[in-house]
């Protein structure tokens, strides 16, 4: 005989695990308490995304993490440029100091560039600098994630060295950063004299190319009027003449001369002939006019008319003489330009001006551990937030 199922005076309605399922089938037998999950598998998420991170900054920021100093300075780059024409200020002085914002600009991104990484290995021992012994392994170089290469050295320069340049006042500000405050100092003055060597090279870049462009046109004038001048004694030893100028004044004169005498003869021919119609003197003074007429037309003749003659040669000489001018008139101006450009790099000169000079820090600036620690603590914790999200809709969607 069958027994009949125990009486119930309660009954506890559980949900279902799946739709569908109305009753469940051993509804009749006492239900079991599941066990308790293990702490590391309820509290798994927390530990990995929230506790081990913040451990692990604690760890770096408390214990491993060196102290870095940091030594300031400001620097401008100016030029001492002359004033415009026209303003009162110039009646009393001639030149004036300007800021070269360019200049500054371009004097920072030298001193960040691997060309001065090279010259402070070389001259100031900047690779000592960043391997002391007080350097975490993490910062010091070379370390577990940076060779010593010397690509891998001007990346590693960079996260120790600053430069921020103000668009309103020019001013540059370099921030050089070690790990002992001489070693900052250093770094810093170093940098520094580096830059103002950098300036006197682009200095003596602009003055030498300035000045050898001038230099080589004046050179070219020089060349120009020397052959010129070649030319001229050329054309005087071969026309046995020295300045037509001069010699066809000379003519001028002579024929002048003759014509004074000759207008004297044939007065005092004529005068002869009438008083005295066979005077014996009237035959010399026919042959003194005659003398007279032919020498003044040999010497027009000998002024133009022939090959030979002046005119011919003073068309030859003019266009040397012209040549001439116009050579020395540019070799003047070429020396013009050239005096002007000196006078013009003078005024452009720049020079680096220290504004603020470097000091050596009292105290260590860097880690700011307290910050550090708030930004792991802050950035894991939205971390957990997201994933802890995740998990909860991942497992709603699985039964």
């Amino acid at each position: 005989m069958i027994a009949d199922p125990p009486r119930l005076d309660e009954i506890e309605l559980q949900p279902v695990l799946s739709k569908g399922e109305l009753v469940v089938d051993n509804w009749w037998r006492p239900g079991q308490a599941r066990p308790p999950e293990p702490l590391h598998r309820r509290y798994w998420l927390e530990v990995f995304a929230l506790a081990l991170p913040v451990a692990f900054g604690l760890l770096y920021q408390l214990v491993i993490a060196s102290p870095r100093y940091v030594s300031e300075s400001e620097f401008m780059v100016r030029t001492l440029a002359a004033n415009d024409i026209g303003n009162l200020s110039t009646l009393f002085t001639d030149s004036k100091i300007t800021r070269a914002s360019d200049e500054t600009f371009a004097v920072s991104e030298y001193m960040l560039s691997r060309d001065a990484v090279d010259a402070l290995v070389a001259r100031d021992g900047l690779r000592d600098m960043l391997s002391r012994p007080e350097a975490d392994p993490f910062n010091r170089f070379p370390n577990w994630f940076a060779r010593d290469t010397r690509e891998q050295l001007f990346k590693h320069f960079k996260n120790f060295a600053d430069i921020e340049v103000s668009n309103d006042s020019g001013i540059a500000r370099l921030r050089a950063i070690a790990f002992t405050p001489q070693d900052a100092l250093t770094l810093n003055k170093a940098m520094l004299r580096n830059a103002e060597g950098f300036v006197n090279q682009l200095n003596s870049r602009i003055f030498n190319d300035s000045l050898a462009l001038a230099q080589r046109e004046v050179e070219e004038m020089q060349a120009k009027f020397a052959e010129i001048e070649t030319r001229l004694t050329h054309y005087r030893n071969t026309q046995n003449l020295l300045d037509p100028d001069k010699e066809v004044a000379d003519a001028l004169t002579r024929i002048g001369a003759l014509m004074t005498k000759l207008s004297n003869a044939e007065s005092n021919l004529a005068q002869t002939t009438t008083l005295a119609p066979r005077a014996p003197a009237i035959a010399g003074l026919a042959s003194e006019v005659d003398a007279l007429r032919d020498q003044i037309a040999f010497e027009r003749q000998r002024l133009s008319g022939q090959h030979d003659s002046l005119s011919a040669k003073f068309a030859e000489f003019d266009r040397i003489m012209l040549d001439r001018t116009l050579a020395s008139r540019q070799l003047e101006s070429a020396l013009a330009q050239y005096d002007k450009a000196r006078q013009d790099l003078a005024h452009q000169h720049f020079y680096l001006q220290t504004v603020v000079e470097p000091y050596a820090p009292d105290q260590a600036a860097l880690p700011r551990r307290f910050v550090n620690i708030a930004f792991v603590f802050a950035f894991s914790f939205g971390v957990y937030l997201i994933l802890r999200a995740i998990v909860k809709n991942v497992r709603e969607h699985i039964p």
